[in-house]
């Protein structure tokens, strides 16, 4: 048996091995590789002239998991791509293997799931292609369910063998991802990643997204970026496809997974309820089944679409004692047009847990839309990313002239997701003069005769209200209507309670009375100053005028007292 080096193992190098002999002798050879490949990050390309599929299946793929995501890759020597079972001609052994870096872009989330992203696949695969995610492991222990029902700390990992690739369908084949078949072309060999230069300039984006590069595929030109967040636990896929051409598109979207759990595959429930995949599941939880009383891999949930999706899921296979799951998307693109495709997955330490967690996913909180334009979120199809925001104006009947008018705006998100970037509009009609404008948890403004408001990110219910005091005309007999509108960067599905006005009439003003406070200090002396505020009011009681000023007393004495 030999081995023969051409270069070091660095992360991006490349070695090539021979080896000759028997069975046990490739198994210990191919094992040796893959001692190496651990210390390279990388995946191991292993082919042979002879049958090498049992030992591959069931004994290299096993040992790739201290590769901290290295994926294992068997092909005859003549490029024939090498099936579990399949038998070839006895004969001399010949394995090459050449190490690919892959899984080189790292992130954590928050729970502590380092996820392995490709960012510079240069080989043909269907599962470890480029964006997919080729191992996720815990940083430290976790409390993980056992078979028992109780919790034992556990280091889960080992989450994947290649998760999250995608191909492209022009002929809409519904799957599953192949390489070397004409019906189906992978997103792969698009060089490395770019972290995503154009998020927020917040810790929860800054470093957190990758981008890939465009690939051509027909008509299309089909893109991706991968995110993980700091404050959530999941990572993110957007898979963007934009038509180039002046005629419309339509395609199919393939995901493409390699669990690494094998036939220990196991469905634990879904959206539905049950254990049984089918179109209408919004999301499915999956574990590598218990070997005893534990299992070392995370529990993973999968979230593929939302409620009301525009481009729901059209088909799915996800079973028992298959690892290799995938799921399809029906697109069609008009000339010009982009349209994206979102999904999640997540890994946790329990069952339940995941389960938990893959449904918060399907509601969208704030965290699954974070560092995404307000452009990628209109784009996507798979999730109906929209809420319904409302907005109701209040103000008095009549307004005495030059008298205070104050306008209590009121914003409510009916659902059923998170409204992003919210802003509130006021334009103060002619002859209204701003005072002021506040509201807890809003930030306002003025100018230019428009009256801001806005506020990051609004959950499911109503925000505190907004107060705008301005200063009616002088004019009596004047009405004033005023309107005042909220948008969002969420898509909104009901524009038309999206603006509320009110109207005023200015009247007379009559019986104006004059209220003042003072508040001196406890000793005056003379020629001290102290201050009163004084404030007109109508016979409505509404403010005319106000004023606050110091004002100097000359004091002088009588009788001895002051």
């Amino acid at each position: 048996m030999a081995f023969i080096a051409r270069k070091s193992v660095k992360s991006t190098a490349m070695s090539i091995f021979r080896v000759q002999g028997e069975p046990m002798r490739k198994t210990i050879a191919t094992l040796a590789l893959l001692a190496l490949a651990s210390f390279a990050h990388a995946d191991v390309l292993v082919s042979d002239s002879d049958s090498i599929a049992s030992t591959v299946d069931k004994h290299v793929r096993r040992v790739a998991v201290a590769a901290q995501g290295a994926q294992i890759i068997a092909a005859g020597h003549n490029g024939h791509v090498i099936k579990p079972g399949e038998k070839r001609r006895r004969g001399g052994v010949h394995l090459s293997a050449v190490i690919q870096a892959t899984g080189s872009a790292q992130l954590v989330d928050s729970l502590g799931l380092k996820y392995f992203i490709n960012t510079n696949v240069t080989f043909s695969t269907s599962s470890s292609a480029s964006g997919a995610m080729s191992e996720a492991s815990y940083t430290h222990a976790v409390q993980a369910s056992t078979s028992a029902g109780g919790l034992v700390a556990s280091t889960l990992s080992d989450a994947f063998d290649g998760y999250g690739a995608i191909c492209v369908s022009l002929t809409n084949a519904t799957g599953p991802c192949q390489t070397g078949n004409a019906a189906y072309t992978m997103y792969n060999k698009n060089g490395p990643a770019s972290v995503d230069a154009t998020v927020p300039a917040i810790p929860q984006c800054t470093n957190r997204q990758y981008v890939f590069a465009a690939q051509t595929v027909g008509g299309l030109s089909v893109r991706r970026k991968i995110y993980v967040p700091t404050n959530d636990a999941f990572a993110r896929s957007l898979n963007f496809f934009t038509n180039t051409t002046g005629a419309p598109i339509t395609f199919t979207m393939v995901t493409s997974n390699n669990l690494g759990s094998d036939s220990n595959t196991r469905v634990v429930t879904t959206s539905s309820g049950d254990a049984v995949v089918t179109t209408a599941d919004r999301w499915i939880t999956s574990f590598q089944n218990y070997s005893g009383n534990t299992s070392s891999d995370p529990r993973l949930g999968h979230v593929i679409q939302g409620p009301g999706a525009p481009t729901p899921v059209s088909n799915v296979n996800f079973v028992d004692g298959d690892d290799n799951p995938y799921w399809t998307y029906p697109i069609t693109l008009a000339p010009g047009q982009t349209k994206a495709i979102m999904n999640f997955v997540t890994g946790q330490a329990t069952k339940a847990a995941a389960a938990t967690q893959a449904a918060a996913l399907t509601a969208l909180p704030a965290t699954t839309t974070q560092c995404m334009s307000a452009t990628e979120i209109s784009q996507v199809v798979n999730f109906a990313i929209s809420t319904d925001l409302s907005i109701t104006k209040t103000a008095p009947a009549t307004v005495s002239a030059g008298g205070g008018l104050a306008y209590i705006l009121t914003v409510t998100n009916n659902g059923p997701a998170t409204a992003n970037s919210v802003s509130v509009s006021d334009a103060l009609p002619a002859g209204l003069a701003f005072v002021s404008a506040t509201g807890t948890g809003w930030t306002c403004s003025f100018a230019a005769g428009t009256v801001t408001c806005t506020q990051p990110t609004l959950a499911v219910g109503a925000a505190n209200p907004i107060t705008i005091i301005a200063t009616a005309p002088g004019s009596p007999g004047t009405l004033i209507s005023n309107t005042a509108t909220v948008s969002s960067a969420t898509s909104d599905p009901t524009p038309a309670n999206n603006s509320a006005t009110a109207a005023t009439t200015v009247v007379v003003g009559t019986a104006a009375k004059l209220a003042f406070t003072a508040s001196p200090p406890p000793t005056l002396l003379p020629g001290g100053p102290f201050s009163v505020t004084v404030a007109v009011e109508d016979s409505s009681g509404n403010v005319v005028t106000s004023n606050s000023s110091s004002v100097t007393v000359a004091l002088t004495t009588a009788g001895g007292a002051v």
